[in-house]
């Protein structure tokens, strides 16, 4: 019998987002001391994979053009 993974969303006012891991945690020696760093997952996260429809769509767009323009505009400053 198979079990059903399932996705536990978290509550962002009036949305619910899934919650994911992001990265992992390694023990690492700094200095003379023994920390746990973060290490981040490469992006863009593919499982699950992350789409942008509805209402976040348009403005992501949006964003995406003023990045496009803001970085035509730095290479025309010397």
């Amino acid at each position: 019998m198979l079990a059903s993974k399932r996705t536990e969303l978290l509550p962002i006012g009036r949305h619910e987002i899934p919650k994911r891991a992001t990265g992992r945690y390694e023990s690492v020696t700094a200095g003379a001391e023994n920390v746990d760093a973060f290490i981040p997952f490469d992006l863009p996260p593919a499982r699950p994979a992350l789409f942008v429809e509805g209402k976040l769509a348009y403005p992501l767009r949006e964003a995406e053009q003023a990045l496009v323009r803001l970085d035509l505009a730095g290479d025309i400053v010397p």
